[in-house]
């Protein structure tokens, strides 16, 4: 599981996630950002390996988040 900012020092999180899940076909994704990314929040509309959260948030909606998708890994991955 890769927990990741949209933006980062020197990239951006999904492209990030998207050299990993070469490598790691399984991988699963929580997004976080204090802006709203059109394309990530498509991306977690489509891909149940993806995860957005909005900045700022409670940690009960970050451990949500990571138990959705250890969930949807467990049935689906």
């Amino acid at each position: 599981m890769l927990v990741a900012d949209v933006m980062l020092p020197g990239g951006r999180g999904p492209d990030l996630f998207a050299r990993l899940r070469i490598r790691y076909p399984a991988l699963r994704v929580v997004f976080m950002s204090g802006y709203l990314d059109e394309d990530v929040l498509e991306a977690a509309h489509v891909d149940p390996a993806i995860r957005f959260i909005q900045k700022p948030f409670a940690a009960e909606a970050l451990l949500g988040s990571v138990a959705t998708l250890l969930d949807t890994a467990g049935t689906s991955g």
